[in-house]
């Protein structure tokens, strides 16, 4: 049977799943929520040329954007996870430390796994996707309701992604950020939060 609440017809109104996932560490859920993104690959990869097929990896990119000494802070579908809420991801959402000197460590990182070269405005809240052999990246310059970096890195917590320690935002930056973004899986996502945490 899958630990996956949604798989066996659960809802978060079932106590007992609420309370599986309550138990859970962060680095629990996020592996559960790689396990059901690779399935849904699986799935998707089906009919796909094998130089088509999707990956996601997230403990090899979290290890190579350390082992360069990348400062960044994780959003997005990865931080759901951690904070309890276990779906697919589609990729690695990341609003990285400024400076150019870090950003440039960021990029040389990604293009080391394969992402195609891109051209930055830091101008822009959005920056880039990058597609590496490990999966996608999404790069942030701060996010929807212009949460900056430094903001999001004085309250990040470290949660173990396969071995490796990523930077993940809080549980109230998250929600902020998905209350801003205002789009209905954002607004799935905080009530699933909300009922998961206790709020």
């Amino acid at each position: 049977m899958s630990d996956l609440p949604s798989q066996r017809g659960e809802t978060w109104n079932d106590t007992e799943a609420i309370d599986r996932h309550r138990r859970m560490t962060p680095s629990e859920r996020i592996a559960l929520a790689v396990d059901a993104t690779r399935a849904a690959m699986l799935f998707a990869n089906s009919n796909r040329r094998s130089e088509e097929r999707l990956q996601f990896v997230p403990d090899r990119i979290v290890a190579a954007l350390n082992a360069a000494d990348v400062a960044y802070v994780t959003i997005g579908g990865v931080a759901v996870a951690a904070h309890g809420v276990v779906r697919a991801i589609r990729n690695l959402d990341l609003v990285p430390e400024p400076s150019t000197a870090n950003v440039e460590r960021l990029v040389s990182t990604l293009y080391a796994l394969g992402a195609d070269r891109s051209l930055f405005d830091l101008s822009r809240p959005f920056l880039d996707r990058f597609t590496t052999i490990h999966g996608k990246v999404d790069v942030y310059n701060g996010v929807s309701d212009n949460r900056s970096y430094p903001e999001l890195a004085v309250s990040a917590i470290s949660v173990d992604v396969g071995g490796e320690p990523a930077p993940i935002c809080s549980l109230s930056d998250l929600r902020t950020m998905k209350l801003a973004a205002g789009r209905p899986r954002d607004m799935i996502d905080v009530a699933e939060l909300d009922e998961l945490n206790g709020h």
